[in-house]
């Protein structure tokens, strides 16, 4: 393999005997449907995390614990005290520790037991290749399945993972942005592979696109499907690659929290959730928590026992439904996902949902845009164009569709080179 390191015998042979512990933990969690049983999560939780220590006595021996019974949490809080958010299950060389990027506030520690980190890396792909159709015919044993796309090479080294769950196929961790000269060979080796699968968040994959179209000529990548979660996945950005790689882009809801705890479907009608392994409710304005309608998502995350989000504030803004898809499923489908762009803004002392403004810009050659708002009204729009169209004439048709839209404001326009850094989350939605 060109693409990802050289895996000796012997670590491959470590990796798979910790996969297959990881399974039987992973297995004895799970009811005979497959699913997680929250019952058995929850009291691991109270019985095994100092956090919950008054939780252990307030359900009697024939009553089990509910999960209202938990308060919420967020993650400046288990930041502040991480230990009191530990199972005392586990020992310490036996958790894998992730993080958090730290782009929406200070990175939380995440370790993973193993368990835990079978669900994550092995369990949620044999998930993902049964859901999308087609997906499994494209697996050859021991040859690649899964490109995982990164693009921040001081956080994750390249790497390479034994998926015994799926033919003893390969996921191989490729990451860009090193130098220009490592992304071309990186380009020019993934257009030599068979890829069923390449996954990655939409800016990673954006970027594996600019440097294709921008360093290299020839026969492009062609991957079998796209799977896209970490951030927001505009409908721009999905036409744009779908055109580019010539295959469907499949949004999933993830983060280093949780994993992938949901999927779309063919129909691209909102992100169906996985609730064999996680319970999602919503946080209204009123500070009410429901399972359907808008506002904050609290998650709990049913994989981890080693590190429990119970009732887990996220940050991410959505809107949740429940009822029946043409594809079969049946639940929790997030229909809107704002990530962690602000909701709203406020225009002449009225609430107003600023994605209403998409349709300015993804209807026009800009190739990124970020509008932000302070705390006078004002509204400063920070916009890259495409190069081959003349910037003035389509600034000036620009703001006067903004003008029909939004009244009695002051908006100026900034045009930039790039927004953000390679590897930065760029949000769409600001409010300063």
């Amino acid at each position: 393999m060109s693409v990802g390191p050289f895996v000796p015998r012997d670590v491959m042979h470590r990796q798979l005997c910790a996969s297959t512990r990881g399974m039987a933990s992973w297995e004895s969690r799970k009811s005979p449907d497959g699913a997680i049983i929250l019952s058995e999560f929850l009291k691991h939780t109270a019985e095994t995390v100092s956090h919950y220590d008054n939780l252990k006595n307030l359900r009697s021996a024939t009553e089990m614990l509910k999960l209202e019974d938990f308060p919420l949490t967020s993650r400046s809080e288990i930041a502040a005290n991480l230990t009191d958010y530990l199972s005392s299950t586990f020992p310490m060389d036996d958790l894998v520790w992730t993080s958090t990027s730290g782009t929406t506030g200070v990175p939380l520690r995440i370790p993973r037991d193993l368990g835990s980190i079978y669900g994550v890396f092995h369990d949620t792909y044999f998930k993902v290749f049964g859901l999308i159709p087609g997906l499994l015919g494209e697996l050859v044993a021991h040859r690649t399945a899964i490109i995982v796309l990164d693009d921040v090479p001081h956080r994750y080294p390249p790497a390479t993972v034994v998926q015994p769950v799926l033919a003893k196929t390969l996921l191989q961790r490729v990451v860009i942005g090193t130098s220009e000269s490592d992304d071309r060979r990186i380009v020019e080796d993934l257009r030599l592979e068979k890829i069923p699968l390449l996954y990655g968040r939409p800016r990673s994959l954006r970027r594996l696109r600019e440097i294709e179209e921008e360093e290299c000529e020839g026969a492009r990548i062609r991957p079998f499907a796209i799977l896209s979660s970490g951030d927001n996945l505009y409908e721009s950005d999905r036409v744009s690659l779908e055109s580019w790689f010539g295959c469907p882009v499949f949004n999933a809801y993830g983060s280093q929290e949780s994993g992938v705890v949901g999927l779309e479907c063919s129909n691209q009608n909102g992100v169906h959730l996985w609730n064999d392994r996680c319970v999602v409710e919503i946080l209204n304005e009123d500070q009410t928590v429901s399972s359907i309608g808008s506002g904050e998502l609290v998650l709990t995350n049913l994989a981890n026992w080693a590190l429990p989000f119970v009732r887990y504030k996220t940050g991410d803004f959505v809107r949740i439904e429940v009822g029946a898809c043409k594809c079969g499923y049946v639940g929790q489908t997030l229909r809107e996902i704002a990530g962690r762009d602000s909701v709203y803004f406020r225009l002449n002392n009225k609430r107003f949902n600023p994605s209403q403004l998409d349709a300015i810009f993804e209807s026009r050659p800009v190739l990124q845009y970020q509008i932000r708002q302070y705390p006078n009204e004002c509204i400063e729009i920070t916009w890259v164009a495409d190069r081959r169209f003349e910037t003035s004439a389509l600034e000036s048709e620009m703001n006067e569709h903004l003008k029909r839209i939004i009244k009695g404001v002051e908006v100026r326009w900034v045009r930039a080179d790039r927004i953000g850094a390679p590897g930065e989350k760029v949000q769409r939605f600001v409010t300063v």
